[in-house]
């Protein structure tokens, strides 16, 4: 008995230890709702321009930094400028009194990591 019972402990953990399939549980971030849309909520923050980001853990592209904007409560990535900044889609970004790119808010497509 002992003998069988050695032998099936040693079948169920070779079988679990040579599975190769994994089951995924969640949709995808980039995965179509029913309506057709994304949900934003799945998607990170990759550090691209005015995407939100942490000031104590940056992960903003290099040549950008993490600025927060306390009155605005909110952190981006984001520049300096003298004049003009790029536009943040179709809207214009305001050169602050600061010499930084400060959008009206965070690109709205991630959430902060």
């Amino acid at each position: 008995m002992r003998l069988m019972t050695s032998i099936l402990l040693a079948l169920m953990l070779a079988s679990c230890s040579n599975s190769s399939s994994t089951t995924i549980d969640a949709a995808p971030a980039d995965a179509p709702n029913p309506d057709g849309s994304t949900d934003a909520a799945l998607s990170v923050c990759t550090g691209k321009l005015y995407d939100q980001c942490n000031p104590a853990a940056s992960n903003c592209m290099t040549g950008l930094m993490c600025k927060s904007f306390t009155g605005s409560a909110f952190s981006v990535c984001t520049q300096t400028c003298s004049t003009t900044c790029p536009n943040q889609g179709s809207s214009t970004v305001m050169c602050n009194n600061n010499g930084i790119c400060k959008p009206n808010a965070p690109n709205t497509d991630c959430t902060s990591p």
